[in-house]
């Protein structure tokens, strides 16, 4: 029985893409693809009006993994991550796979603080990396998660002030995470 022209292309297709050779780690192939890419645009934020390239994914990914490191995330740490579709989102998932070798576990921003409950205690996590906008989410969990403190909630998003700040931002209470925007200079 002869093969139809499709089944012949997905064949040689697959061929070429086994016999390729791959980076190592996502780490490794965002990298590689900052370096043949550079200043390229990688993804486009119409909502937000914000644009990231390979280059700055890649030096963001290393700022959020050793930011992420100082706070305790290790090879094989649990990190949920209850971001919407912002550039945070690749720049914090590189930075946990590609450059610690973290675990990510994605959780869906339509979950309610039930869901929420259930799948950072399912899953383990000690971290959390959540968007400002869904914070409310988890504060409203009523028996807090033994895996995770104050400390380990990283916040992404709205600008804290004053008392809120100190109370979010402080040492012993909650970091906050802004990925860098290409028309922002300055690093959150």
């Amino acid at each position: 029985m002869e093969m139809d022209a499709g089944s012949k292309e997905m064949r040689d297709l697959r061929k070429t893409l086994e016999g390729a050779d791959y980076p190592e780690t996502l780490g490794a192939f965002v990298r590689e693809r900052a370096e043949a890419q550079g200043d390229a645009v990688l993804g486009v934020w119409f909502d937000e009006g914000q644009t990231l390239t390979y280059r700055e994914l890649d030096e963001a990914a290393d700022r959020m993994a050793s930011s992420l490191s100082a706070l305790g995330v290790r090879k094989g740490t649990h990190v949920a991550m209850m971001l919407p579709n912002v550039p945070a989102f690749p720049i914090t998932w590189v930075a946990l796979g590609g450059r610690i070798g973290a675990v990510m576990i994605p959780v869906n921003t339509g979950y309610t603080s039930e869901e929420l409950n259930f799948v950072l205690s399912d899953s383990d996590s000690q971290f959390l990396v959540i968007d400002h906008d869904l914070l409310a989410n988890f504060e409203a969990i009523e028996d807090k998660l033994p895996l995770i403190s104050g400390a380990q909630v990283i916040i992404h998003g709205a600008r804290l002030k004053g008392a809120q700040a100190g109370r979010i931002c402080g040492s012993a209470a909650r970091c906050r995470f802004c990925p860098p925007r290409r028309s922002i200079a300055a690093i959150c």
